[in-house]
């Protein structure tokens, strides 16, 4: 599914203020990152907690700006499939407005009492050691890399909101 995920069809459920619908269900977004976790796709080097030394070696172009990586538990293949399978979390979709993205932005937003509130932290420039939590987890559809996540802040988020980057599409359901 994850190939195909720009032929996902519409939402059937319910719509928005704005008539907008997300475009998955929260089924389909579980699948879809399971998918992506077996392929060993999900999690990249840039955003992998147990490889930040490796990728200051191998990869500096990840060094020169702020990036971020997944926890060191969301960061093992099994952990992260408990979380996803689980779903102690909500789901939003946006729209990434980005012409050199795909549209699809998934933010999870870990429910109050999981065990993963912190799935992960933001990483300065030049380093190899995070220095503020993340809350969120988001997954996107990218053109290179495909399905694969990353932590972002609720600020950033917000931030992108506010700038029109992002379009608010909807909480996933089934």
């Amino acid at each position: 599914m994850s190939e195909n995920i720009k032929n996902v069809g519409p939402y059937i459920g319910y719509e928005t203020l704005d008539g907008s619908t997300p475009s998955i269900t929260l089924t389909e977004f579980k699948q879809i990152v399971l998918e992506a976790v077996d392929e060993g796709k999900y999690i990249t080097e840039k955003h992998n907690a147990y490889d930040m030394t490796e990728s200051l070696v191998n990869q500096k172009k990840f060094t020169r700006k702020r990036r971020s990586v997944l926890s060191a538990e969301l960061s093992d293949p099994e952990i992260l499939k408990q979380f996803i399978v689980e779903g102690n979390y909500r789901v939003e979709e946006y729209e990434n407005t980005n012409p050199n993205h795909t549209p699809y932005y998934w933010v999870v937003k870990p429910n109050s009492g999981s065990t993963y509130s912190i799935p992960g932290s933001g990483v300065p420039p030049y380093s190899d050691q995070p220095d503020v939590p993340n809350s969120l987890m988001i997954t996107v559809s990218g053109y290179n890399q495909g399905v694969h996540g990353f932590a972002e802040d609720d600020q950033e988020l917000n931030n992108k909101v506010n700038d029109g980057k992002l379009i608010f599409k909807g909480e996933l359901r089934d």
